[in-house]
């Protein structure tokens, strides 16, 4: 179910009411909130429970109601804002973060100003964590959750956990304010729209660091948070892929071809923090390098061919490299640049010609010792600095471009066999990066690769055959990606190193300057 389909159900159980500030609200009762659920649950669902199952689920969505029947609300006891409940229930719906999102800030502006004033935000963010508060209390053990719903009606427990939800979100809400205001004091704006923030605002927020300060909403995505328990979003269980993994802390278990997961633990993201601040890759684009590495590689390969016999070889984005010339030029861009660490602090048996070297082995899956140069510069892509954006429009220029080198991706159009190595190579990088590839054997690595590759690939063309697109540009891959692609490879998320990689980073930078 999507959440505009249950929001629709919900208000039929909701009476309306004009409150103060002159703002339309949506009340919905205990008793009424009872028929919504008997409702919304399919019946033939409800048919299979057991009785002590129908009452455990019975005590699930009551500790839910009672979480927001707020103790400071203006409402009657056993009154809550279905607004505001029907944001947090989002959760547990169908959809992505994203879109999830978007719905819950459209429920919230009632009279569909097409903003949130600080008020409207302050809910918005409160709604979440109310449920989050809510779910955390959930237990499979029927008596457990009996007692539960019994302290929630206890007023000084209510209070209690009512004030860390409320300071949780002020918290949050004064992280928004202060970004919002200092992008925009520059700018003449009156005092109505000083305080009014459209979702754009949020989003832009969010996506540019807010993620660090309310990392919660990223269990929106129910693939993220039933990674967390050890399940997938169809209901079954992901396999550990050793002993070590259930042990250590999972960021993200991401879907991959027929029924298997790739796994990103915390340690995971730690190495990948250390490898690009050894090599200095956080302060170079993708175009950085590609504007040197293809030249260099090019001048390299035919002043090794010079002299010899036979045909001289063609300057070309896909022609194929060694690993001793790859490395040689990595090095001299990597030391150009004086980012590169001499003498590493944090890691003191660490050797960029080494990292080079295995980066280039993990894309000789053949073992033939030489790689298209525009596959190995698609996976550095992911190490670079820069915007997932941005580096998805660089890495399919490398593809559907021409052999010039200047990446002309405007102009660029992928085959099915161009997104298979486009995919491939973002991949390789990523089971190169993580602890589960040594679980597992080079043969298994590469398997897991190449059907993920094929089988998102032919998503991709599948989508656009039936739309009578032949030539797939960067702007039909986004429609794609946009429109459900990022549920068929939600992995592409990780091009985004704030995300995972610098994530720790981040957090602990702002804690300091608070302590500061």
């Amino acid at each position: 179910l999507q959440p505009a389909a249950v929001e629709s159900l919900m208000m039929k159980h909701a009476r309306v009411e004009r409150h103060k500030y002159g703002e339309t609200m949506y009340i919905i009762s205990r008793k009424q909130f009872g028929k919504f659920i008997r409702e919304v649950v399919p019946k033939e669902s409800s048919e299979r429970f057991d009785p002590t199952e129908i009452e455990n689920f019975s005590n699930y969505f009551t500790n839910f109601f009672t979480c927001f029947d707020y103790s400071w609300s203006e409402l009657k006891k056993d009154e809550v804002n279905a607004k505001e409940l029907m944001v947090g229930f989002s959760f547990l719906f169908a959809g992505n973060k994203s879109s999830k999102l978007a719905a819950a800030y459209d429920m919230l502006d009632v009279d569909k100003h097409g903003y949130l004033t600080q008020r409207g935000l302050m809910q918005y963010l409160r709604s979440y964590l109310t449920m989050l508060a809510g779910i955390s209390l959930l237990s499979a053990n029927q008596r457990t959750t009996t007692q539960i719903r019994k302290r929630l009606l206890s007023p000084n427990q209510r209070d209690d956990a009512f004030l860390a939800v409320e300071n949780g979100a002020k918290w949050t809400l004064s992280h928004f304010l202060r970004a919002f205001e200092k992008e925009h004091s520059r700018q003449a704006r009156n005092s109505t729209r000083s305080n009014a923030v459209t979702f754009e605002d949020f989003a832009k927020w969010y996506t540019e660091g807010g993620y660090a300060v309310a990392p919660w909403l990223e269990l929106l995505d129910l693939q993220k948070f039933l990674s967390l328990i050890g399940e997938d979003a169809t209901g079954g269980k992901l396999p550990p892929e050793s002993e070590e993994q259930t042990l250590a802390e999972v960021l993200f278990t991401f879907p991959l071809a027929k029924d298997r997961s790739l796994v990103v633990l915390r340690d995971d993201a730690h190495y990948v923090r250390s490898v690009v601040n050894e090599l200095g890759l956080l302060s170079l684009t993708s175009e950085d390098i590609w504007s040197v590495l293809f030249n260099d590689v090019a001048k390299s390969i035919i002043q090794s061919a010079a002299g010899g016999e036979g045909r001289r070889p063609k300057k070309s984005i896909r022609m194929e490299v060694n690993q001793s010339t790859f490395v040689q030029c990595m090095m001299r861009i990597l030391s150009g640049t004086g980012k590169i660490k001499e003498h590493p602090s944090e890691w003191t048996e660490f050797s960029p010609e080494e990292t080079l070297r295995n980066f280039f082995l993990s894309f000789d899956l053949a073992q033939k010792k030489r790689v298209a140069l525009n596959q190995l510069m698609c996976g550095l892509t992911l190490l670079c600095g820069g915007k997932k954006s941005n580096k998805l429009v660089f890495a399919f220029g490398l593809f559907g471009g021409d052999d010039s080198g200047k990446n002309g991706k405007k102009k660029a159009s992928m085959t099915h066999n161009d997104f298979f190595y486009f995919f491939r190579s973002f991949l390789i990088v990523m089971f190169s990066c993580c602890n589960q590839s040594l679980s597992l054997t080079a043969d298994s690595v590469t398997q897991y690769i190449s059907d993920t590759a094929k089988e998102v690939a032919d998503d991709v063309m599948a989508y656009w055959k039936a739309k009578r697109v032949e030539k797939v540009k960067f702007e039909n891959f986004s429609e794609w990606y946009n429109e459900g692609g990022f549920e068929t490879a939600p992995w592409l998320e990780l091009l985004d190193l704030n995300k995972w990689v610098l994530a720790d980073q981040n957090v602990q930078g702002q804690q300091s300057q608070q302590s500061q």
